[in-house]
Protein backbone atom coordinates (compact mmCIF):
# COMPACT_ATOMS: atom_id res chain seq x y z
CA UNK A 1 0.00 0.00 0.00
CA UNK A 2 1.41 3.10 -0.49
CA UNK A 3 2.56 5.98 2.04
CA UNK A 4 0.38 9.12 1.35
CA UNK A 5 1.61 12.87 2.60
CA UNK A 6 0.43 12.75 6.04
CA UNK A 7 -0.58 16.31 5.58
CA UNK A 8 -4.34 17.00 4.88
CA UNK A 9 -5.37 17.38 1.35
CA UNK A 10 -7.47 20.88 1.33
CA UNK A 11 -9.91 20.93 -2.68
CA UNK A 12 -10.78 24.38 -3.24
CA UNK A 13 -12.73 23.61 -6.01
CA UNK A 14 -16.70 25.17 -5.50
CA UNK A 15 -19.15 23.21 -4.36
CA UNK A 16 -20.10 21.79 -7.57
CA UNK A 17 -17.21 20.38 -8.45
CA UNK A 18 -15.70 19.49 -5.36
CA UNK A 19 -17.82 15.92 -4.45
CA UNK A 20 -16.49 13.75 -7.28
CA UNK A 21 -12.76 14.33 -6.91
CA UNK A 22 -12.87 14.62 -3.38
CA UNK A 23 -14.56 10.86 -3.03
CA UNK A 24 -11.63 9.53 -5.74
CA UNK A 25 -9.01 11.16 -3.59
CA UNK A 26 -10.40 9.61 -0.82
CA UNK A 27 -10.65 6.46 -1.96
CA UNK A 28 -6.86 6.60 -2.51
CA UNK A 29 -6.42 7.11 1.47
CA UNK A 30 -6.24 11.17 1.20
CA UNK A 31 -7.89 13.15 4.18
CA UNK A 32 -9.68 15.48 2.42
CA UNK A 33 -10.88 18.96 3.71
CA UNK A 34 -13.73 20.69 1.41
CA UNK A 35 -12.73 24.79 1.14
CA UNK A 36 -14.58 26.55 -1.91
CA UNK A 37 -11.98 28.98 -2.72
CA UNK A 38 -14.96 30.21 -5.60
CA UNK A 39 -18.53 29.99 -5.25
CA UNK A 40 -21.17 30.25 -8.24
CA UNK A 41 -24.03 32.27 -8.98
CA UNK A 42 -26.55 32.69 -12.07
CA UNK A 43 -27.05 35.26 -14.03
CA UNK A 44 -30.78 36.28 -14.45
CA UNK A 45 -31.94 36.00 -18.19
CA UNK A 46 -32.68 39.63 -18.41
CA UNK A 47 -32.82 41.90 -21.71
CA UNK A 48 -29.28 41.89 -22.36
CA UNK A 49 -28.57 38.04 -22.43
CA UNK A 50 -31.80 37.82 -24.23
CA UNK A 51 -29.92 39.76 -26.81
CA UNK A 52 -26.94 37.91 -26.94
CA UNK A 53 -28.66 34.47 -27.28
CA UNK A 54 -30.92 35.85 -30.58
CA UNK A 55 -27.19 36.65 -31.86
CA UNK A 56 -25.90 33.35 -30.60
CA UNK A 57 -28.24 31.10 -33.37
CA UNK A 58 -25.66 32.89 -35.75
CA UNK A 59 -22.74 31.15 -34.08
CA UNK A 60 -20.35 28.67 -35.95
CA UNK A 61 -18.51 27.10 -32.46
CA UNK A 62 -19.60 27.22 -28.72
CA UNK A 63 -16.51 26.86 -26.33
CA UNK A 64 -18.14 26.20 -22.69
CA UNK A 65 -15.94 26.23 -19.78
CA UNK A 66 -18.00 24.46 -16.93
CA UNK A 67 -20.50 22.36 -16.36
CA UNK A 68 -22.44 25.08 -14.84
CA UNK A 69 -22.19 27.25 -17.87
CA UNK A 70 -23.54 24.21 -20.25
CA UNK A 71 -26.86 24.01 -17.64
CA UNK A 72 -27.55 27.85 -17.20
CA UNK A 73 -26.74 27.95 -21.26
CA UNK A 74 -28.34 25.15 -22.27
CA UNK A 75 -31.73 26.52 -19.58
CA UNK A 76 -31.37 30.25 -21.01
CA UNK A 77 -31.52 28.89 -24.80
CA UNK A 78 -34.80 27.01 -23.75
CA UNK A 79 -36.06 30.06 -22.86
CA UNK A 80 -34.95 31.87 -25.82
CA UNK A 81 -36.62 29.09 -28.19
CA UNK A 82 -33.56 27.90 -29.85
CA UNK A 83 -33.99 23.85 -30.01
CA UNK A 84 -31.95 21.56 -29.36
CA UNK A 85 -31.67 20.37 -32.59
CA UNK A 86 -30.33 23.77 -33.47
CA UNK A 87 -27.64 23.37 -30.63
CA UNK A 88 -26.80 20.17 -31.92
CA UNK A 89 -25.64 21.27 -35.04
CA UNK A 90 -23.18 23.60 -34.15
CA UNK A 91 -19.37 22.90 -33.09
CA UNK A 92 -18.96 22.66 -29.55
CA UNK A 93 -15.52 22.96 -27.59
CA UNK A 94 -15.14 22.14 -23.84
CA UNK A 95 -12.50 23.32 -21.24
CA UNK A 96 -12.36 19.73 -19.97
CA UNK A 97 -14.00 16.31 -19.60
CA UNK A 98 -16.49 17.51 -16.58
CA UNK A 99 -17.70 20.16 -19.24
CA UNK A 100 -17.61 17.34 -22.25
CA UNK A 101 -20.00 15.14 -20.01
CA UNK A 102 -22.00 17.80 -19.35
CA UNK A 103 -22.89 18.19 -23.09
CA UNK A 104 -23.00 14.85 -23.99
CA UNK A 105 -26.15 14.49 -21.56
CA UNK A 106 -28.01 16.62 -23.96
CA UNK A 107 -26.29 14.35 -26.59
CA UNK A 108 -23.74 17.09 -28.02
CA UNK A 109 -20.32 15.91 -28.89
CA UNK A 110 -17.70 17.99 -28.28
CA UNK A 111 -13.98 18.65 -28.54
CA UNK A 112 -11.72 18.72 -25.22
CA UNK A 113 -7.93 19.38 -24.67
CA UNK A 114 -5.54 17.28 -23.45
CA UNK A 115 -4.56 20.16 -21.12
CA UNK A 116 -7.69 21.28 -18.93
CA UNK A 117 -6.41 24.98 -19.51
CA UNK A 118 -7.04 28.08 -21.59
CA UNK A 119 -3.64 27.01 -23.28
CA UNK A 120 -4.68 23.67 -24.08
CA UNK A 121 -7.67 24.95 -25.44
CA UNK A 122 -5.77 26.71 -27.83
CA UNK A 123 -4.02 23.90 -28.81
CA UNK A 124 -6.88 21.93 -29.92
CA UNK A 125 -6.79 21.34 -33.86
CA UNK A 126 -10.18 23.37 -34.64
CA UNK A 127 -8.73 26.11 -32.94
CA UNK A 128 -5.42 26.32 -34.42
CA UNK A 129 -6.96 25.72 -37.67
CA UNK A 130 -9.37 28.88 -37.22
CA UNK A 131 -6.22 31.01 -36.53
CA UNK A 132 -4.32 30.17 -39.20
CA UNK A 133 -7.51 30.61 -41.63
CA UNK A 134 -7.85 34.04 -39.65
CA UNK A 135 -4.61 35.34 -39.72
CA UNK A 136 -3.66 38.94 -42.03
CA UNK A 137 -2.09 36.97 -44.64
CA UNK A 138 -5.50 34.82 -45.49
CA UNK A 139 -7.58 37.64 -44.85
CA UNK A 140 -8.71 37.75 -48.27
CA UNK A 141 -9.90 34.61 -48.54
CA UNK A 142 -12.25 35.17 -45.96
CA UNK A 143 -14.86 37.88 -46.40
CA UNK A 144 -16.51 37.46 -42.95
CA UNK A 145 -15.00 36.71 -39.99
CA UNK A 146 -16.12 33.24 -37.60
CA UNK A 147 -18.50 33.66 -34.88
CA UNK A 148 -17.84 31.92 -31.89
CA UNK A 149 -19.91 32.19 -28.68
CA UNK A 150 -18.17 31.56 -25.13
CA UNK A 151 -20.60 30.61 -22.29
CA UNK A 152 -18.67 31.72 -19.23
CA UNK A 153 -18.47 32.81 -15.94
CA UNK A 154 -17.36 37.02 -15.11
CA UNK A 155 -13.56 37.10 -14.80
CA UNK A 156 -12.67 33.47 -16.50
CA UNK A 157 -11.11 31.96 -19.45
CA UNK A 158 -10.51 35.71 -21.04
CA UNK A 159 -6.53 34.70 -22.78
CA UNK A 160 -8.83 32.44 -25.18
CA UNK A 161 -11.13 34.82 -25.96
CA UNK A 162 -8.44 37.49 -26.76
CA UNK A 163 -6.18 35.21 -28.55
CA UNK A 164 -9.09 34.61 -30.96
CA UNK A 165 -9.95 38.49 -31.42
CA UNK A 166 -6.86 39.53 -32.40
CA UNK A 167 -6.83 36.72 -35.36
CA UNK A 168 -10.07 38.49 -36.35
CA UNK A 169 -13.01 36.08 -35.45
CA UNK A 170 -16.01 37.36 -34.19
CA UNK A 171 -16.76 36.41 -30.24
CA UNK A 172 -19.67 37.25 -28.50
CA UNK A 173 -18.96 36.52 -24.77
CA UNK A 174 -22.35 35.20 -23.33
CA UNK A 175 -22.01 35.70 -19.54
CA UNK A 176 -23.63 33.49 -17.62
CA UNK A 177 -22.77 33.51 -13.38
CA UNK A 178 -20.50 35.47 -11.08
CA UNK A 179 -17.76 33.93 -9.14
CA UNK A 180 -17.36 35.27 -6.18
CA UNK A 181 -15.03 34.16 -2.58
CA UNK A 182 -16.97 32.81 -0.10
CA UNK A 183 -17.41 34.49 3.06
CA UNK A 184 -15.89 32.96 5.96
CA UNK A 185 -16.72 33.37 9.79
CA UNK A 186 -13.82 34.00 12.25
CA UNK A 187 -14.83 29.62 13.52
CA UNK A 188 -14.42 28.94 9.81
CA UNK A 189 -10.97 30.05 9.76
CA UNK A 190 -10.09 28.02 12.80
CA UNK A 191 -11.50 25.30 11.37
CA UNK A 192 -9.34 25.87 8.26
CA UNK A 193 -6.02 26.66 10.69
CA UNK A 194 -6.74 23.34 12.24
CA UNK A 195 -5.99 21.52 8.90
CA UNK A 196 -2.48 23.80 8.68
CA UNK A 197 0.12 23.19 6.90
CA UNK A 198 -1.42 20.51 4.19
CA UNK A 199 -1.47 20.05 0.70
CA UNK A 200 -3.52 22.38 -1.27
CA UNK A 201 -5.42 22.25 -4.71
CA UNK A 202 -5.03 25.20 -6.70
CA UNK A 203 -7.36 24.97 -10.15
CA UNK A 204 -6.79 28.79 -11.52
CA UNK A 205 -5.51 32.14 -10.76
CA UNK A 206 -8.96 33.78 -8.83
CA UNK A 207 -8.77 30.66 -6.26
CA UNK A 208 -5.15 31.55 -5.61
CA UNK A 209 -5.70 34.88 -5.69
CA UNK A 210 -8.72 34.11 -2.39
CA UNK A 211 -6.83 31.55 -0.84
CA UNK A 212 -4.05 34.54 -0.25
CA UNK A 213 -6.15 37.03 0.79
CA UNK A 214 -7.90 34.01 3.17
CA UNK A 215 -4.36 33.58 4.70
CA UNK A 216 -3.82 37.22 5.11
CA UNK A 217 -7.20 36.96 6.98
CA UNK A 218 -5.68 34.29 9.73
CA UNK A 219 -2.83 36.08 10.52
CA UNK A 220 -4.73 39.34 11.19
CA UNK A 221 -6.75 37.38 13.33
CA UNK A 222 -3.63 35.81 15.02
CA UNK A 223 -5.59 32.61 14.02
CA UNK A 224 -2.11 31.08 13.04
CA UNK A 225 1.44 32.37 12.59
CA UNK A 226 2.77 33.11 9.04
CA UNK A 227 5.50 30.94 9.39
CA UNK A 228 3.14 27.70 8.97
CA UNK A 229 2.67 28.93 5.10
CA UNK A 230 5.88 27.95 4.28
CA UNK A 231 5.12 24.36 4.99
CA UNK A 232 1.97 23.69 2.71
CA UNK A 233 2.34 22.17 -0.69
CA UNK A 234 0.17 23.49 -3.72
CA UNK A 235 -0.81 20.92 -6.19
CA UNK A 236 -1.64 23.71 -9.26
CA UNK A 237 -3.66 22.94 -12.57
CA UNK A 238 -2.01 24.18 -15.62
CA UNK A 239 2.11 25.62 -16.12
CA UNK A 240 0.56 29.49 -16.46
CA UNK A 241 -1.28 29.24 -12.77
CA UNK A 242 1.64 27.74 -11.54
CA UNK A 243 4.20 30.10 -13.07
CA UNK A 244 1.61 32.67 -10.75
CA UNK A 245 2.67 30.95 -7.95
CA UNK A 246 6.20 30.78 -8.47
CA UNK A 247 5.95 34.57 -8.85
CA UNK A 248 4.46 35.34 -6.18
CA UNK A 249 6.01 32.52 -3.36
CA UNK A 250 9.27 33.13 -4.86
CA UNK A 251 10.02 36.51 -6.39
CA UNK A 252 13.37 35.55 -6.50
CA UNK A 253 13.30 31.89 -7.75
CA UNK A 254 15.43 32.47 -10.75
CA UNK A 255 18.21 33.60 -8.78
CA UNK A 256 17.76 30.36 -6.49
CA UNK A 257 17.95 27.02 -7.00
CA UNK A 258 15.00 25.55 -8.79
CA UNK A 259 14.33 22.50 -6.50
CA UNK A 260 13.49 25.79 -4.26
CA UNK A 261 9.77 26.18 -5.35
CA UNK A 262 9.64 22.79 -6.89
CA UNK A 263 9.12 21.25 -3.29
CA UNK A 264 6.03 23.33 -2.95
CA UNK A 265 4.48 23.82 -6.00
CA UNK A 266 3.33 20.57 -8.41
CA UNK A 267 1.92 21.01 -11.28
CA UNK A 268 -0.75 18.79 -13.03
CA UNK A 269 -2.48 18.95 -16.27
CA UNK A 270 -5.51 17.53 -15.24
CA UNK A 271 -7.96 17.43 -12.45
CA UNK A 272 -8.05 14.22 -11.61
CA UNK A 273 -7.06 11.58 -8.47
CA UNK A 274 -4.91 9.86 -9.90
CA UNK A 275 -2.62 12.47 -11.33
CA UNK A 276 -2.66 14.18 -8.65
CA UNK A 277 -1.69 11.19 -6.18
CA UNK A 278 1.24 10.28 -9.10
CA UNK A 279 2.88 13.93 -8.52
CA UNK A 280 2.33 14.29 -4.48
CA UNK A 281 3.62 10.74 -4.31
CA UNK A 282 6.48 11.40 -6.76
CA UNK A 283 7.17 14.03 -4.28
CA UNK A 284 7.17 12.00 -1.42
CA UNK A 285 9.65 9.70 -2.99
CA UNK A 286 11.83 12.36 -3.28
CA UNK A 287 11.66 13.46 0.07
Amino acid sequence: MTQHRSKPLINTRPVERATALSKALQALGYSVYELPLLSLEAIALDAELHAQFAQFKDAEIVVVVSPIAVELGMQYASQCNISLAELQKKKWIAVGQSTQKALAKYKIDSQCPTVETSEGMLQLPILKEIIAEQSPSNAQQHAQSLNIAFWRGIGGRTLMMDELIAQGCTVLNILLYRRAMPNYTIEGLKQLAQQLPATILISSEQSWKNWQQLTTQLVEHAIVSKDIFSENQYVVLGDRVSQVLRDDLFPDYRLQDHLVDSAQILTVQHLQANEIDSVVQNRNNVE
